[in-house]
């Protein structure tokens, strides 16, 4: 499946999907009773309850997908051996790829299309020996699944493109908060993010019941550093302070420069400040 860094999106478009699927063979189910054909009723109020499931399923939302994609292969499979409605069955396949992209992602979309188009060639030609549909024109059944191939070439273009796509946006926006959030001359958190983060820290302070350890490091005589050996050399200070601040720290301690030579220190180990004392 595709891996989308929202998740509740996901699984809301699959929940989309499935709702919409459930609707529609619901009515298509109501159609087929009212032309006396059972079987296909049964088949599309069946495939109804099996489209509107994911919506009640909490976790675990890839099985919701799953249920959507595999049903609607089976019913696609069964309306083409049946004929559907007046002979009409096949053309419903076509909604397959772009589902199976979306669901699957590109690669495996790729190889459940080349196998469901392999069933459904094998549909087609064996149908008639197993009492199903008996289709009038072999070219008629030919134009089919090519015009399927042709839309599920373009479906899987598409998907190319908006995955590529997608993950420059991600890596892009990766990057941007970077640059929002880390100190460009030591690599230490910047005040912004420091300041996010801290009532983050404040939240699970309050919920254990624990208190904060904060300390505030400023540099004396910063100011003559600079003047006196220029700031290339001030900069390698404050570049070297940050090092010394990394070795010490650990994944639970938040180090940022505050601004100019002040540098914020959050830690939850006494032991922490003894080390850096």
């Amino acid at each position: 499946m595709i891996n989308y860094s929202d998740k509740n999106e996901r699984k809301l478009i699959v929940r989309s999907f499935a709702f919409i699927g459930s609707i529609t063979t619901l009515i298509m189910a109501c159609f087929a009773f009212a032309d006396n054909d059972t079987l296909l009723f049964i088949a599309l109020l069946t495939s109804s309850m099996l489209f509107i499931s994911p919506c009640f399923i909490k976790r675990q939302d890839y099985v919701g997908g799953w249920v959507v994609l595999y049903t609607l292969y089976a019913l696609m499979l069964f309306l083409v051996f049946t004929g559907g409605s007046h002979g009409t069955g096949p053309i419903w396949i076509y909604i397959v790829s772009p589902v199976t992209f979306f669901i699957r992602g590109l690669r495996k979309g790729i190889v459940d299309i080349s196998l469901f188009i392999f069933a459904v060639i094998i549909t087609f030609v064996f149908a008639e020996y197993f009492d199903g549909h008996v289709y009038d024109s072999e070219h008629l059944l030919l134009r089919i699944v090519l015009s399927f191939i042709i839309v599920a070439l373009l479906s899987g273009f598409y998907e190319y493109f908006r995955e590529s796509y997608s993950q420059k946006l991600i890596q892009l926006a990766k990057n941007n908060e970077i640059l929002a959030t880390t100190d460009p001359l030591t690599n230490l958190p910047n005040r912004r993010y420091t300041v996010e983060r801290l009532y983050d820290e404040k939240s699970l302070s309050d919920k254990s019941n624990t208190s904060l350890s904060i300390m505030i490091i400023d540099v004396d005589d910063f100011k003559k550093i600079n003047d006196q050996f220029g700031h290339q050399v001030g900069d390698c200070a404050l570049i070297h302070l940050a090092d010394t601040f990394r070795r010490f720290s650990t994944e639970n301690d938040i180090f940022c420069r505050w601004g100019g030579k002040s540098f914020y220190v959050y830690y939850r180990k006494q032991k922490l400040m003894m080390q850096l004392c």
